[in-house]
Formats: structure tokens, sequence, C-alpha cells
């Protein structure tokens, strides 16, 4: 007999004797660990089903689920629900209550997947984009080509922005849009590239 038999056939005796009411929930809550890892005999096994059985028709006790640690599914993670931000219960610019059409448009369209995935394409191209970029010659021809994707890339991230401030508000209330650190680093980028842009326009006009 192995350790875990020895020590979990006499615990298992001793509930036998004793009832289910004597393991504590934490030990109920052990019960799945113990039947993925344990080198249990058949017979064991089948008095910890009978105890874990009765705990739970003893009443109080809320109903729990058998689990694994056996890895999961690529596709058994997919189906978890992800936790999306509500709207703010105030008001966006004080104009757009949480309840307004617009608003909540916009709000379903930043969460969605579909726009949240043509974002990262977007920053990852973007980045390629700058590394891509001739140091020696700013005036090259391959830098104005890359200026045109710049102007791209920026207009597509200060719609992103527009979208989650008409979500989310600016800053006035909790839940706002810059009430997280990241959101100010979004903005930051995009105000930059936004002033780099304007500069950029205005050498040109007044050659």
């Amino acid at each position: 007999m192995t350790l875990y038999e020895l020590i979990f056939s006499k615990s298992v005796g001793q509930c036998l004797q004793n009832g289910p009411s004597s393991i504590s929930d934490k030990g109920l809550d052990q019960l799945p660990y113990i039947f993925a890892h344990c080198p249990l005999p058949q017979s064991s096994k089948s008095d910890l089903n009978w105890i874990y059985g009765q705990s739970n028709q003893l009443g109080g006790a809320e109903d729990r689920t058998m689990v694994s640690a056996r890895p999961r599914r690529i596709s058994i993670i997919k189906q978890i629900p992800k936790q999306m931000q509500p709207i703010p219960p105030s008001s966006a610019f004080f104009v757009l209550l949480p309840s307004n059409r617009f608003r909540v448009f916009c709000h379903w369209l930043c969460n969605h997947s579909h726009f949240g995935n043509i974002i990262l394409a977007c920053i990852m191209f973007s980045s390629a984009m700058l590394a891509a970029e001739d140091p020696l010659n700013a005036g090259s021809e391959r830098n104005q080509i890359l200026n045109y994707f710049d102007y791209f890339f920026t207009a597509v991230f200060t719609i992103e922005l527009v979208l989650k401030l008409i979500s989310y508000g600016f800053i006035f209330h909790k839940g706002a849009f810059c009430r997280s650190a990241f959101n100010l680093l979004d903005l930051l980028v995009v105000c930059v590239s936004l002033i780099s842009i304007f500069f950029r326009l205005v050498h040109v006009l007044n050659k």
C-alpha cells in the first residue's frame, strides 16, 4: 500500500464512521484533486464519491462541480465569455447619456473582437513601418511613402480614441477613459502623432 493509500484509506474510514459532515468545506474542495492525482484503489475512490455525494445532499452547502487538473482545449477556453467594461452611469462630455443610442453603438463597436483585432494588426504594421524608415535621409522616397501609411494609421488610432472617449467619457467620473494609465498612454501617443502630422503639413505648405 502506498503512502497516499494509507493516508486516505484512514481518512475515508473515519469519514464513513463519523458521516460526511466531518469533512470541512476545504477538504471537500480538494477531493477533485485527489481523484485526479492520487493513486487510490477503486474502492477508496468509490467511498470518496459517496462522501462527496452525501455532502451535497446535506443542505446548506452549494453544489460543487467535479473538475480535474487536466489541460483544457483552446475551443473550451474560447467559450469563456469575455468580461466587457460596461458603460459608466454618468454622461459623456455632459451630453451623451448612458442610454444614448450612438454611445451604445460606439461602446459595442470598440469592444467588438474584430475591431480589437484590426487595431492590433494596425499596431503591428505601424511598428514595422517605423522600423523601415531611413534615419539618415529624411527626405528619401521610401520615407515619403511611409508617411502616407503614417497618416492612415494615425487616422485609425484617432477613430479608436474618439470611440472610447464617447463610450466611457473623458475624466470627470468613475470608469472614465482617462482614469486608466494605459488609456492615458494611448492618448499621449495619438496626440503626439497628430502634432507631428500638423507640423509636417505646415512645413510642406511653407515651402
